[in-house]
């Protein structure tokens, strides 16, 4: 199994098209002391990444042409479009606890909710409602 990048092979003009990327794969990497590999199933892309891909100043960073594509944040602040990364091992939770709490604070909201809605009598105002 390789490890699959996607670079930016060149900037886009108008229209994004498969051309403005290349797929290359490189050997899976290494995980070190207190790391671990993660494998990707599946990558996002957003809205905002086409502003990264222009060469105009933008509130995030442009991408570089040759490098591999950011598509988010981390710890770092940012991760790379690869089907594998190291990731650095921080702590290990409980996760049927984890899971218990969300169940408990899903369920507080939602009689938060009921409760708001019941004491509103559950109706909107004229400024709220839909025409």
């Amino acid at each position: 199994m390789k490890n699959k990048q996607i670079l930016l092979a060149s900037r886009p003009q108008n229209v994004v098209q498969e051309s403005h990327f290349r797929l290359v794969e490189t050997d899976i990497p290494k995980a070190g002391e207190r790391e671990f590999v993660v494998r990707a199933h599946y990558l996002s892309l957003d809205p905002y990444m086409r502003g990264r891909m222009d060469n105009e100043k933008s509130y995030a960073a442009k991408a570089e042409v040759g490098a591999v594509m950011v598509v988010g944040g981390n710890i770092d602040g940012v991760t790379r479009v690869m089907t594998t990364s190291i990731a650095l091992e921080t702590s290990k939770g409980d996760l049927p606890l984890a899971l218990a709490l969300g169940v408990v604070l899903l369920g507080v909201v939602g009689l938060l909710n009921l409760f708001v809605g019941l004491l509103h009598g559950g109706t909107a105002t004229e400024r709220e409602a839909l025409a």
